[in-house]
């Protein structure tokens, strides 16, 4: 297996996250952007954020067949994969 197929299939790897609290629309609209970036940053450090794929999700995309999963995932994947005896 390589990073970017699995047993044929596309593997799109995705780390993004959301945080859990960011800046309201008035408060990006009444300050600096400068202030702004600084509050998200320290929203997001001090709230955390969740991933988008969570560590051990695999989504299949059957219409562009295609598996999405995080790099966590992958690189568990890989490692169980290695220590599999196939005939």
């Amino acid at each position: 297996m390589s990073a970017a197929t699995l047993y044929g299939l596309p593997v799109v790897v995705n780390d993004a996250s959301y945080p859990h609290m960011s800046p309201s629309p008035e408060f990006c609209r009444l300050q600096s952007p400068e202030l702004v970036a600084e509050t998200a940053a320290w929203m997001r450090q001090f709230f955390g954020s969740t991933k988008l794929l969570p560590d051990g999700q695999i989504t299949h995309d059957k219409i562009h067949s295609r598996l999405y999963m995080n790099s966590t995932t992958l690189r568990q994947l890989e490692a169980a994969l290695l220590t599999q005896r196939f005939p």
